[in-house]
């Protein structure tokens, strides 16, 4: 995906990471560049250890988590699941976390 440069007039504050409305626009997800980074890297790291069966971490949940509550924050109705129980896995298809119970991907 290309960069898209937009000129605005200066602002007053720093835009931070997080929700985002122009105007009447469709509510969105600005994400700062040095947050981009981490959560590319979070992400590569956990593709990595899906691919090759390996335990993710309750860190590395924590971080998946905070991800998906993120990019849904920009929609008042997005359920924050934060604070969620793990469900009840099905027999296959599981990521083991240590120290919990096998959880199906959810990505």
């Amino acid at each position: 995906m290309k960069l898209r440069k937009i000129k605005v007039p200066r602002l007053k504050d720093r835009v931070e990471t997080g929700p985002v409305q122009f105007n009447d626009d469709w509510p969105g997800l600005f994400v700062r560049g040095d947050n981009c980074f981490g959560y590319a890297m979070n992400l590569s790291i956990l593709r990595d250890k899906i691919e090759a069966g390996q335990t993710i971490t309750p860190l590395e949940m924590g971080s998946l988590e905070g991800l998906i509550n993120l990019l849904g924050s920009s929609h008042e109705t997005f359920p924050n699941h934060s604070n969620r129980p793990s469900p009840s896995p099905p027999p296959d298809d599981r990521i083991t976390i240590e120290g919990k119970q096998p959880i199906p991907p959810k990505i």
